[in-house]
């Protein structure tokens, strides 16, 4: 699956010279499921890949891919979005369980609606890093799942080695007189210094530094994200469904493949 999704909803978006900025028409569902003509966000710049019923994507001027999804079921999380450890607990274990790292995982509110943002990092072969961020936006019959994937080529390393000397230079970060030495005050989680992991969020990918290297995957799929915040639309008939809400003693709901795994 490609990520390079429309998120244009109701604009006919087999025309990819339509601006998704542009209000589609109201969803005439009267009380049945929204579908994913039912949310838009600004996308008159990126190029639509692939236009489905439930996934639209494209790809962004820097080759970057972004995928909308449509589920007409609620995620099957086991937390409410009030519960911030509960929230970081579960980007730990989705990034254990696929041998990621976990850069974010926060509650957001997108149209007076609260949402799950995540950002995880994954190696490349032979070198790099592509990083996963997405917004998911649930209600309690259905779902909108929006993502982007930004992989690092051309040099890669560049902004983690400026910053490495940087901190180093300030004493932040040290190398120990270990044989080999070990670098300590890197490499951390993004929440609870006490927790390790195999694959962690380091220094040069804190938020601070995205401006000074905006080509950087990670800059870019955070600016993908917060260009999407601020332009995601819904239509009136999905503002007014029923929120999603964390019943502790709710029957499990069915998995869904894991969005990362593209074909």
């Amino acid at each position: 699956m490609s990520l390079a999704f429309s998120v244009t909803f109701g604009i006919p978006l087999r025309n990819t010279e339509a601006s998704s900025t542009k209000k589609p028409k109201t969803c005439k569902i009267h009380g049945a499921m929204p579908y994913l003509d039912s949310a838009w966000f600004d996308s008159h710049d990126w190029k639509l890949e692939d236009d489905r019923k439930t996934r639209r994507t494209w790809r962004t001027p820097q080759s970057d891919t972004v995928a909308l999804f449509y589920f007409d079921i609620a995620p099957d999380w086991l937390f409410s979005l009030d519960d911030v450890e509960a929230i970081r607990d579960y980007g730990r274990k989705q990034c254990a369980s696929s041998g990621f790292g976990l850069i974010e995982a926060e509650a957001v509110e997108l149209c007076d609606r609260p949402a799950l943002r995540t950002i995880f990092k994954t190696p490349q072969k032979p070198t790099g890093m592509t990083y996963l961020a997405s917004l998911t936006i649930a209600f309690r019959d259905f779902s909108f799942d929006i993502k982007t994937q930004c992989h690092e080529s051309g040099i890669t390393g560049v902004r983690d080695s400026v910053i490495f000397a940087e901190m180093q230079q300030a004493g932040v970060v040290k190398l120990t007189r270990d044989v080999p030495p070990k670098i300590r005050g890197w490499a951390h989680d993004p929440y609870d210094l006490r927790i390790e992991s195999a694959l962690m969020k380091n220094l040069s990918e804190d938020e601070e530094h995205d401006e000074r290297f905006p080509e950087h995957p990670l800059s870019r799929a955070r600016a993908i994200l917060h260009r999407i915040e601020e332009t995601l639309h819904f239509t009136e008939e999905v503002r007014a469904a029923p929120p999603f809400v964390y019943p502790p003693d709710a029957p499990a709901t069915p998995a869904r493949k894991a969005w990362w795994k593209f074909k």
